[in-house]
């Protein structure tokens, strides 16, 4: 019983994943439907001292606690797949933005500096999944992202164009918003590692 009940706590533990956690709850069963068959998880007395119960008895009681163990872990890894999967869903980015913005060459230097300011609040946008903001000029820049759907997209331009109506005294020429579809994608790898830690 003391065997069966560091591998209950091993289970809970952080750190393993969803397959070692199912190959440890099978391990767990295992051992409770053995205990109950050799009726070797209770001693000839009980803790109170009282008579022990008949071997078979003892055998059903404990098969009827394998069960209900079971359900008990499975149900928190079932959930942890779950979210695990939702998390790799939204990773599957399917639809971006490309802005492209034109700078009054002498302001360019402040525009840079507003962008590094806007990447706090971008990271507070669970559906932004990848944003770039790059320079592809003296005064030429241009904005990337991408989304995981239509709706998270929208949001994030939403936003946006409140921020860009902050510094439109920056451009030299209205900002060229263009919807897009994404073809392919590599996600960076810290967001792989994310989405495993839910494990």
């Amino acid at each position: 019983m003391e065997h069966m009940m560091t591998i209950v706590q091993q289970v809970k533990a952080e750190g393993m994943t969803s397959e070692q956690k199912l190959e440890a709850n099978k391990k767990i069963v295992l051992d409770f439907f053995n205990a109950g068959v050799n009726g070797s998880d209770l001693d000839a007395t009980s803790r109170h001292g009282r008579a022990a119960l008949p071997r078979k008895t003892r055998g059903v009681r404990t098969m009827k606690w394998a069960l209900v163990i079971l359900a008990g872990l499975i149900a928190p890894v079932s959930a942890m797949e779950t979210a695990n999967a939702s998390c790799m869903e939204s990773m599957m980015v399917k639809v971006g933005l490309l802005v492209e913005i034109d700078i009054k060459p002498e302001l360019a230097a402040e525009f840079e500096g507003r962008l590094r300011a806007t990447l706090p609040a971008i990271e507070e946008e669970p559906g932004t999944v990848v944003w770039f903001a790059i320079r592809v000029g003296s005064a030429k820049y241009a904005v990337v992202d991408v989304f995981p759907d239509d709706a998270s997209r929208q949001e994030h331009l939403d936003a946006g164009r409140v921020r860009l109506a902050a510094i439109k005294d920056l451009f030299a020429s209205p900002p060229r918003i263009t919807r897009t579809d994404v073809i392919a994608a590599k996600i960076p790898s810290q967001q792989q590692r994310d989405c495993k830690s839910a494990d």
